[in-house]
C-alpha cells in the first residue's frame, strides 16, 4: 500500500503525519510525489506510524520503485500472432543515399 492509499484509508493528511515523524509537512508531500525518499529513520518512524502497511519500497521515488510484472501466461497458451507493420513504415530498411565529390579539373 502506498503512503497516500493508506492516508486516504485513514483520513490523514500530511500535517499529522509530518507531526508524527518530527518532519515539515512539505517533506511529507515530497515523498507522497515520490520526489524524494526518506532517510532510514524517517522510512522505519513511517512504516511504525502506519502499522506497517505502508511498505519502505513504497517509499523510494517513483523511478526507482520496482515495476508491476504482468501475469505469466499458462503453459498451453496459444501464442499471439504478430503484429502487422504500422501505416506508413517501411517494409525495409531504407539505405542512406551515397554522395561522390566530383574530381577537380
Amino acid at each position: 500500500m502506498t503512503l497516500s492509499e493508506w492516508m486516504k484509508a485513514n483520513g490523514k493528511v500530511d500535517q499529522e503525519i509530518g507531526d508524527a515523524l518530527g518532519v515539515t509537512r512539505s517533506y511529507v508531500t515530497r515523498i507522497r510525489a515520490g520526489d524524494v525518499h526518506p532517510s532510514l529513520g524517517v522510512g522505519l518512524a513511517l512504516q511504525e506510524v502506519t502499522g506497517g502497511e505502508v511498505e519502505l519500497v513504497n517509499l523510494l521515488p517513483r523511478h526507482l520503485r520496482p515495476q508491476p510484472q504482468p501475469p505469466a501466461k499458462p503453459a498451453g497458451a496459444k501464442k499471439a500472432p504478430a503484429e502487422a507493420a504500422k501505416p506508413g513504415t517501411p517494409r525495409k530498411p531504407v539505405e542512406p543515399k551515397v554522395y561522390r565529390a566530383r574530381a577537380s579539373a
